[in-house]
């Protein structure tokens, strides 16, 4: 259903979704191949009866499609590292070509890793096959423990140790831009200063972080609201800087002046402004009202064209970040149920494995077979973690099972902030 969901819904092709597609062709080739042999296997009481080669190749392909689906979830982890820890580098580096050929290579890396040693070990050892004993299983799991410690190293618990690292660091990451995401958003800033012992300024910023000035006056507010105290002293709030009045006033000799406004010696007026984007923290950009301090009077500037331009491009780009934030958050959330089912279904095997290989015989083979089973449990749960976490496999899947095979129409700003 991921397959299909990918197909369907051209808001699921994304290159962060790429690497599931490839998670899902690993998972689907374990469901139809691996599972009913090893299905048909323990219910054989533990007997193979399918022959030899039929063995070395079910052992190559069932080795290796889990690997892949280890190195493929390792993959992922390193694509939301870098997409949240250098999204500016990272993201427009990132394209098709590039991941198909990380993909690729986490099942080169599997092909070289298990295949060529289970085929080859037997000679290896000198010791063949021995078929009669009705078991498939590979041979050095049996005989050497340190091949045996060594793969499980490689294949689980250093993918593993990576991924609990680098998702720990995304984790750490979004907190703290969070965290700076709420102190960005304060309702109110205070900005008070003195020019020529006359004017204290009170300056608010509001959550709308931009109105336009056309056609607009300015709303004087009560004058004991513009005087702060001693009006010699100067204080400064919330760590912004603050332009001094002088250059202020050295502007407005070449600003285009719209329409001019005579206030009392002591004025209180609203300064609107932007922050520039995320990463220029309280670098202010003021836009509509230019002070002329030697004649106490406020202009308010005409805006061309291109600056209503800027103002839209910069709502457009405030707009593609907090999609592009809603969309973190999810692939967030969708890694985490796929990580944690990975440790839970993957761990008891390799503990298992890596036991018997120092400890001989001291596990029953149920507590092996049962372990390895968790192994293909995990392939048929990653499908229900992306139904679960997110929100538009979720959908697609509910319109597979209703039947609705045709794609959704989606607008063209939706599709530019998704097909990235």
């Amino acid at each position: 259903m991921v397959m299909v969901s990918f197909k369907m819904d051209k808001q699921l092709q994304t290159i962060s979704n790429y690497f599931l597609f490839s998670l899902a062709v690993a998972d689907i080739a374990i469901g139809i191949f691996s599972i009913p042999l090893m299905t048909y296997y323990m219910a054989s009481g533990v007997i193979w009866k399918f022959g030899y080669t039929m063995c070395q190749f079910w052992l190559c392909l069932d080795y290796l499609m889990c690997n892949a689906s280890v190195l493929n979830l390792l993959l992922i982890s390193f694509d939301r590292y870098f997409s949240v820890i250098r999204p500016l580098t990272y993201r427009p580096r990132r394209t098709a070509k590039k991941a198909l050929t990380f993909i690729s290579l986490t099942y080169i890396i599997s092909l070289l890793l298990w295949p060529p040693w289970i085929i080859s070990w037997p000679y290896i050892e000198g010791i063949v096959y021995l078929y009669d004993t009705g078991k498939c299983v590979i041979k050095f799991l049996e005989t050497n423990q340190f091949a045996s410690i060594g793969t499980a190293i490689a294949a689980f618990y250093l993918p593993l140790a990576i991924m609990i690292f680098l998702y720990s660091r995304v984790y750490y990451e979004t907190r703290k831009r969070q965290t700076d995401m709420r102190k960005l958003q304060a309702t109110q800033v205070i900005i008070t200063f003195r020019y020529k012992n006359l004017l204290s300024f009170r300056v608010e910023w509001k959550k709308s972080y931009f109105r336009s000035c056309m056609g607009k006056s300015v709303s004087s507010e009560d004058s004991s609201d513009a005087i702060a105290g001693n009006a010699d002293e100067a204080s400064l709030t919330s760590s912004v800087v603050a332009t001094r009045a002088n250059s202020l006033s050295r502007r407005t000799k070449n600003s285009p002046i719209n329409s001019l406004y005579l206030l009392s010696n002591h004025v209180s007026f609203s300064i609107l402004f932007t922050i520039c984007s995320f990463y220029d923290l309280f670098v202010l950009h003021f836009y509509c009202y230019i002070i002329d301090c030697d004649y106490i009077f406020i202009s308010c500037c005409s805006r061309n064209s291109r600056q209503l331009g800027k103002d839209e491009q910069r709502k457009a780009e405030k707009e593609k970040k907090k999609i592009e934030r809603k969309q973190e958050r999810k692939a967030a959330k969708t890694l985490s149920a796929i990580l944690l089912a990975f440790i839970i279904t993957w761990t008891p095997y390799n503990v298992v494995v890596c036991w018997e290989a120092l400890y001989k015989g001291s596990i029953p083979e149920v507590y092996f077979h049962i372990a390895y089973a968790l192994c293909y449990i995990n392939s048929t749960i990653n499908p229900l973690c992306y139904a679960l976490c997110n929100a538009r496999f979720r959908r697609t899947y509910l319109r597979i099972l209703k039947g609705n095979w045709r794609q959704e129409r989606t607008t063209v700003n939706q599709n530019a902030f998704f097909r990235r």
